[in-house]
């Protein structure tokens, strides 16, 4: 039976462009190679759109996301002729707000050990989730600065959480876990320093542990967390954070894959839409120079077919990638010797071999 579905590409600035028209290789070998039929549209939403018409992203864009389509596909952001990035941010909290995804999660995986810059790291060592609360945390109001340029000045930023948030993204937190078979996560806090706001984080994931007997819970504050991840990531499947916590923990699991090429977020409504970034940064120094490494974005792309529940699809790439791997076919941050686009080609390649043998 054809499978349909739609999905929304914006491809930012910088090396997001080149990036992301390697993932849409991999939507084109999808579609001839298997049942599934995938409308792309692109939209042009960038830093040179907002120079020319002053508008990051327009409100009737997001609704038609909500209305027509099934996941959005985002390049990176950043433009040196726009050096305070609003632009970025407001297209990026105008999807993540006005289609209320409030759950983000990114994966680490260790696929060949070479990979990894730590000491006798052996293939699949390294395999969990970071899963992140995405709509809270640090709010810029209120707050502010305050006797500017004076030796008197201060700077106020405040973090806001509620219950009925964490509450909802904590009961999603056990969900995923279960369907993705893992049996074991970790509350990361801080409730040393943040004393009031960790407290109800720890207070309400108690709460939620006696619903899912067969998960193993525990809480971690985050040193004790950080160190035990990079001295024993076997350790980890989930780990569950509030966003003021969960970048330090996606760097040191970026370290642990070796590159910050593989940086992506899968920010999700589960009952409305999804949508998958790439977020190693526009990288505009070497755009234009196949230098760019996909892989992050190749990532994002398995969870968005896994979103979309083309599953067969998503494990077809994800095998593809690791034949890319195994035979270190990279870009030169990961010690390769290949570009962008003849990583695109070969990883297309790996492809349709992966789909003629699950026909």
């Amino acid at each position: 039976m054809l499978k349909s579905r739609k999905i929304a590409v914006i491809a930012g600035d910088g090396i997001g462009p080149e990036i992301i028209r390697q993932v849409v290789k991999i939507f084109e070998v999808l579609k001839n190679y298997s049942q599934i039929n995938l409308a792309i549209t692109h939209a042009p939403y960038s830093a040179e759109y907002y120079l020319n018409t002053k508008v990051a992203i327009p409100d009737e864009y997001i609704a038609e996301l909500e209305k027509n389509y099934d996941a959005i596909l985002i390049g990176p952001f950043g433009d040196p002729r726009l050096p305070d990035g609003r632009y970025a941010r407001e297209i990026i909290w105008n999807i993540r707000n006005k289609l209320d995804l409030f759950f983000g999660y990114q994966r680490v995986k260790v696929y060949d050990s070479w990979m990894s810059p730590l000491k006798n790291m052996q293939e699949g060592l390294a395999d969990f989730y970071i899963i992140r609360e995405n709509l809270e945390s640090i709010n810029p109001k209120p707050g502010g600065s305050y006797y500017r340029d004076t030796n008197k000045e201060i700077a106020i930023q405040s973090s806001i959480f509620s219950r009925q948030n964490i509450d909802r993204f904590i009961q999603q937190a056990f969900e995923f876990a279960g369907k993705r078979n893992y049996k074991k996560v970790v509350l990361a806090h801080k409730n040393t320093l943040m004393t009031n706001l960790h407290e109800l984080w720890l207070k309400i994931f108690q709460e939620k542990i006696t619903a899912f007997p067969e998960i193993n819970a525990d809480v971690m504050n985050i040193d004790a967390l950080l160190f035990e991840l990079l001295s024993d990531p076997a350790k980890f499947e989930i780990i569950v954070a509030p966003g003021d916590l969960a970048d330090s923990i996606y760097t040191a699991g970026l370290f642990l894959q070796g590159s910050y090429g593989m940086a992506h977020i899968c920010e999700i409504n589960p009952v409305r839409i999804g949508a998958f970034r790439i977020t190693q940064g526009s990288a505009v120094k070497i755009a234009g120079h196949n230098r760019a490494n996909p892989l992050g974005a190749f990532i994002a792309t398995i969870e968005m077919l896994k979103f979309i529940e083309l599953d067969e699809a998503a494990e077809a790439v994800e095998r593809a990638l690791i034949q890319i791997l195994q035979k270190h076919l990279v870009t030169i941050d990961m010690g390769g010797l290949i570009g962008t686009e003849e990583l695109g080609n070969y990883f297309c390649e790996f492809l349709k071999e992966q789909l003629s043998i699950s026909r």
